[in-house]
Formats: C-alpha cells, sequence, structure tokens
C-alpha cells in the first residue's frame, strides 16, 4: 500500500508539472513572433511603407525607439502587403521574452520630402500575447487586416528615420 501511494504521488507530480499549470515559460528558451497585413493610404496601397517588429514595446512618449530591440523590419511591397517575424535567437539570456509591437513608419496624405525632412508618422500596434511562441519559426502570425494610414490614431507620433530606405545589415 505505501509502495503505491507513492507511485501515485510521483504520477501526480510528474502530471501536474507538465499539464500546463506550471509556468513553462518562466526559463529562458527561444521565442518568436509574426505579423502580417496591408497598409492603404486611402483607396490606394501604401507601398513602400517601413515597418518594424520589435521585441518589447517603446513607450508612447518616446520619440526613439531601441534599435538593438528590433525582430525584424522590412518595407510593404506594391500592394501595400508585409510579413515580418522574428525571433529571440542572439539575444541575452534576460531578453528572450517577447512583448511584440509592430511600428509603421509613413508620410500618408504628406509630402514625402517634407516628411524625410521633419518625421514620419509613427503608429504602433501591439501584438497579443498568443502569437508569441517558442522556436525559431512563427506558428501563426498575427494579422492586423488593412489599416488605412488617413486614419490619425491614437498615441500617433512624429519620429524621424536616419535614412528609410536604409536596410539593415
Amino acid at each position: 500500500f505505501r509502495m503505491l501511494s507513492r507511485a501515485a504521488l510521483l504520477f501526480a507530480l510528474v502530471a501536474f508539472a507538465t499539464s500546463g499549470l506550471v509556468k513553462r515559460d518562466a526559463t529562458p528558451a527561444k521565442r518568436v513572433v509574426g505579423v502580417k497585413g496591408i497598409l492603404v493610404c486611402g483607396q490606394e496601397p501604401a507601398k513602400d511603407v517601413v515597418v518594424k517588429l520589435f521585441r518589447v514595446n517603446h513607450p508612447l512618449k518616446e520619440k526613439k525607439e531601441d534599435l538593438t530591440q528590433v525582430l525584424d523590419e522590412g518595407k510593404t511591397g506594391p500592394s501595400g502587403m508585409f510579413h515580418l517575424e522574428g525571433n529571440t535567437n542572439g539575444f541575452a539570456l534576460n531578453e528572450t521574452t517577447i512583448d511584440g509591437t509592430l511600428s509603421i513608419y509613413h508620410s500618408c496624405d504628406e509630402d514625402a520630402a517634407k516628411a524625410a525632412k521633419n518625421g514620419y508618422r509613427r503608429v504602433n500596434v501591439n501584438i497579443p500575447e498568443e502569437y508569441v511562441t517558442l522556436g525559431a519559426k512563427a506558428k501563426k502570425a498575427f494579422d492586423i487586416g488593412t489599416l488605412n494610414l488617413q486614419v490619425i490614431y491614437s498615441g500617433e507620433k512624429t519620429v524621424k528615420l536616419a535614412n528609410p530606405d536604409e536596410k539593415k545589415n
């Protein structure tokens, strides 16, 4: 009887530890997040818009973001579509969590040369936690749908980019 109760206790402990009741992401591990969508400016596709996927959200009051936290970046295509994906590979062990944020830098309804000089409008979109998974490839990208950049979004800021045509090495 004593042997049976020890075996039952051991089984219960193993079942509890692997059931999801214990937070498994408490240990450092590579995480990944993906985001996709379509950007428009009124009725036209917003092409060549700079989009960046950050590991952590940068406070709205900050004019500059921490470029060391960029997971992926790119530009929208001719149809305004984009798809970004990044993981924490290469980050320090204490930087393996992801509080994903998509930043969109655009000059919709503004003169592009003036925006390059004075700054681009930056819109931030927080990515829900369920789209952050363990691994190197995203299991499912968060689809933001179609965003019209003519809208002035809450928390929107004007920021300068060193050179929006410059790609990260």
